[in-house]
């Protein structure tokens, strides 16, 4: 069956009407044993019980495999001469839980709502956002270091985490966090910001999920080469002991494209003297390409010449 499970010969069982039956655990850490019928008649079903442990070390993530190999024969024992058969072998994976990471949406200095799973969140050029990348671990001890991938464009403002629930990282939370610093322990990768965070074996002490929450304050730069529809994605991965599982949260660029139009003069406009009243109109607008409210007025100078 494999590491991580364990049984005894007690924890093998077959239906009553089964007869002559033996049991031999040959493997108990590995979870491997032999089970013979001296007699299965023609008349006869055998319904066979197994209970199997999981070890209190096993790993989250990980995958067991149960296997049955069975042979039998055409005569009983003591016949040399007697066929063997096999049959194909039964497997049944079980996969244990996993821990699991996401990224959500705090707040923004423009307070705008969450958005849904698939959805990339509209931000304005100089607008902040507060994320939160939450890890989820089982009960146990889960080896836990987090990665996360920012663009240049997203500035990280702070980083702060709390430990939601029971927990005991290895490592003292403050030291972890400040490894954030760009200047400090990260590398650029390809325009990328790489923040580590390794928390060491993290100890679940409850019966339940929970977990560890990073949170980051990030605004978007006032670069040139941002426009209307640049995406900008966030990607969180925590390495545990039997792989690597990630999170992602995209966010969007928008803008205001505001146009003025419709300029009118009215009134004398040719000879103007002095205390006569012109009339000047405009119109401030959208554009049909803005995506985003304005946020300062339209400030129009007049100017004379002579």
């Amino acid at each position: 069956m494999g590491p991580y499970l364990t049984l005894s010969e007690n924890d093998i069982r077959t239906n009553a009407s089964v007869a002559n039956v033996s049991v031999a655990v040959t493997d108990a850490d590995g979870g491997t044993f032999a089970l013979v019928f001296n007699n299965l008649s023609t008349a006869t079903e055998a319904v066979v019980y197994v209970d199997v442990v999981t070890a209190s070390t096993l790993p989250p993530g990980y995958l067991l495999e149960l296997v049955a190999n069975t042979v039998y024969f055409s005569l009983g024992a003591g016949f040399a001469e007697a066929r063997q058969y096999s049959l194909d072998n039964i497997t049944v994976e079980v996969e244990t839980h996993e821990p699991e990471i996401n990224i959500t949406l705090v707040n923004t200095s423009l307070s705008r709502p969450a958005v849904g799973v698939d959805e990339h969140l509209p931000i304005a050029i100089g607008e902040s956002a507060l994320l939160a990348v939450n890890v989820s671990l089982v009960p146990g001890v889960s080896p836990t270091n987090i990665t996360v991938w920012l663009p240049l464009d997203l500035l990280v403002l702070d980083v702060a985490c709390r430990l939601d629930g029971d927990v005991t990282p290895q490592y003292d939370v403050a030291d972890v966090l400040a490894s954030w610093d760009p200047d400090a322990n990260t590398t650029n990768d390809n325009d990328t910001q790489v923040l580590r965070f390794d928390f060491g074996d993290v100890a679940v002490n409850s019966s339940f999920e929970t977990g560890i929450v990073l949170e980051l304050l990030l605004r978007v730069a006032d670069e040139p080469h941002l426009e209307t529809g640049t995406v900008l994605a966030v990607t969180a991965e925590n390495n545990f002991s039997a792989g690597v599982i990630a999170g992602l949260y995209e966010l969007e660029v928008v803008e205001p494209i505001v146009v003025v139009s419709d300029y009118i003069a009215t009134g004398p406009t040719t000879e103007v003297q002095a205390c006569d009243v012109v009339n000047y109109t405009f119109t401030i607008e959208h554009h049909s390409s803005s995506t985003s409210d304005r946020s300062e007025e339209h400030t129009s100078e007049l100017q004379s010449h002579v």
